[in-house]
């Protein structure tokens, strides 16, 4: 594998293994603490960076665990300053491509649900997609703490939606453009829709409060560079007559050539699936069987006393088997 440094995007410190899913933590992730430590103020940034952090992992595990059920798998987490990274392998199928994506934001969608009911009469309470909330820490702390959860959450959810590379919603976009186009052509329709998702956004920054657009502005800033070098990455790739390797996380690593993954567990969603089609092939299994042993009783029926002596229901049954054995529709 390549050095960790080679990518300062993914470089992270080893913090720890949970469900077998090393955590990696950024350096960069500092920024962030400096950020919301001027913008919120140093003791609600500490809790409200705090808060992000464990958010962020709970969001990534999602990830993980949604990879593993549908047939895929995970072995390592990244925080780093834009959330995190989930290095996941989906398995081969739509059901695998778009829910692990689709699993962070269901994180935040449950998150949002929990802690609305509770939070929704607080005086600081806002459904604003950017401004952070006024929240008393000094005298009803769990309050704050609770609005500042759902905060994070609802931003966090709003921004997985967005069709925009390396999100979550571009992720989904990716799966659904896959059941159309072969995979090369799929990425690159996801990047356009990224493309111009960019461009909606800014419009609307450059059109709204000032103090809003600029967040906005500063988000395709961070993003479009990033959107922008997957395009040429994976035109490079196909020059030289290599396919982007594709994953849930776009900014995986590549692997030493010549050690191959291990197989990929099965899901509990395929599990289920095939299991559905066994009972289902022995299910048509045992019909055909029966269907034929009626069938010999009723020709041997014919046989020896005759085609009158058949009753309209079996009839139909013969006329009905001969037509399947013909592979024509009964008439």
């Amino acid at each position: 594998m390549s050095s960790p440094f080679s990518n300062p995007l993914v470089f992270g410190f080893h913090v720890g293994t949970l469900w077998d899913t090393r955590i990696r933590i950024s350096p960069l992730t500092l920024f962030i603490l400096f950020w919301m430590g001027q913008a919120l103020g140093w003791q609600i940034g500490f809790i409200a960076f705090a808060v992000l952090l464990l958010i962020t992992l709970c969001h990534e595990f999602f990830h993980v665990f949604a990879a593993r059920l549908t047939g895929g798998d995970s072995d390592e987490v990244i925080l780093w300053p834009l959330g995190g990274l989930a290095m996941c392998r989906t398995a081969p199928t739509f059901q695998s491509e778009f829910l692990t994506p689709a699993a962070g934001p269901i994180f935040h969608l449950l998150a949002c649900l929990i802690l609305v009911g509770p939070l929704h009469a607080s005086a600081g309470f806002t459904w604003h997609p950017i401004y952070f909330p006024d929240v008393d820490l000094a005298n009803r702390p769990i309050e704050a703490l609770g609005l500042i959860a759902f905060t994070l959450n609802w931003k966090l959810l709003l921004l997985n939606l967005l069709p925009v590379f390396p999100l979550d919603g571009s992720g989904m976009v990716l799966a659904a453009a896959r059941q159309r186009w072969e995979s090369v052509v799929a990425r690159g329709v996801s990047l356009i829709v990224s493309a111009v998702a960019h461009v909606i956004l800014a419009t609307i920054a450059l059109n709204i409060e000032a103090t809003a657009g600029r967040s906005l502005l500063l988000l395709c800033y961070i993003l479009l560079p990033i959107t922008i070098l997957e395009y040429i990455k994976m035109q490079a790739a196909a020059m030289m007559g290599y396919e982007v390797y594709d994953s849930e996380s776009p900014l995986d690593e590549d692997e030493d050539e010549g050690h191959a993954r291990p197989p990929r567990p099965v899901g509990f969603f395929e599990r289920w699936r095939l299991e559905r089609e066994r009972k289902r092939q022995e299910r048509e299994e045992q019909e055909r069987i029966t269907a034929e042993l009626q069938l010999d009783l009723l020709l041997d029926k014919v046989h020896r006393e005759g085609m009158n002596s058949l009753t309209e229901a079996e009839k139909r049954f013969l006329k009905k088997t001969s037509a399947r054995y013909r592979g024509t529709k009964p008439s």
